[in-house]
């Protein structure tokens, strides 16, 4: 027996676009990488693995812009990064 509900897909997400981030007033941001805790069925798949390095680049550009702080790597979670931010 399958299942025939179908489960929503998550978007697959693109380089941050800095200047529509930027021209919203985002001062600080952290960017994460999503890690699929178990395969269960109500646990999205990973989709798509951001380097390491590739999240670095996204700290690069967007503070290059003028951005207070971000916080951007593969365990980046805005709750544990709310400390440093308020620091800001």
């Amino acid at each position: 027996m399958t299942d025939t509900a179908a489960s929503p897909t998550p978007p697959r997400l693109k380089r941050p676009d800095w200047v529509h981030v930027r021209a919203a007033l985002v001062d600080l941001l952290a960017i994460g990488q999503y890690l699929q805790p178990t395969q269960l069925k109500h646990h999205f798949p990973l989709v798509e693995y951001v380097h390491p390095d590739q999240l670095a680049r996204y700290k690069e550009d967007g503070m290059k812009l003028g951005s207070k702080y971000i916080a951007s790597g593969v365990l980046v979670r805005s709750s544990t990064k709310a400390w440093e931010a308020a620091l800001v």
